[in-house]
């Protein structure tokens, strides 16, 4: 990702002036015969196998997303605030959504409320992730 982001035209004193997020009709299905819309992360009252739940300490991975989420959604530099963050993650597609752990959901959410605000493009996010994974910094 860049750090400079003049070629944009973001100029802000705590970090680029991205534009404000669209108004979104979030990714949800319509249950006709009750009247409301019902999102496939939302789960209650469906028959489903119970969920493990196994206690554990969260990983280095874990602990810099919530690190990371949280700076971007203080007041100093107020990026992604925490609904935004919900609906980033709401937006999964079910297939992603339903394969990876809670905190890359987290990532993917932000990352795309990112890109949703012209902060960041797919291709700056790509070629980060293509250096991380060469070992480059």
């Amino acid at each position: 990702m860049t750090t400079d982001n003049s070629e944009r035209g973001h100029e802000h004193a705590h970090g680029p002036d991205c534009d404000p997020a669209p108004d979104h009709d979030p990714g949800s299905e319509h249950d006709h015969e009750h009247g409301h819309h019902h999102a496939f992360h939302d789960m209650g009252g469906e028959p489903r196998p119970g969920f493990i739940i196994q206690e554990h300490d969260p990983s280095e991975f874990d602990k810099d997303v919530d690190v990371l989420v949280n700076l971007l959604a203080s007041k100093e530099v107020a990026l992604v605030r925490p609904d935004e963050r919900r609906r980033g993650i709401e937006e999964l597609p079910r297939e992603v959504y339903f394969s990876v752990p809670y905190y890359q959901r987290w990532l993917y959410g932000v990352a795309a409320i990112l890109v949703e605000k012209n902060c960041l493009t797919t291709d700056e996010i790509a070629a980060t992730m293509d250096r991380l994974r060469g070992g480059e910094s």
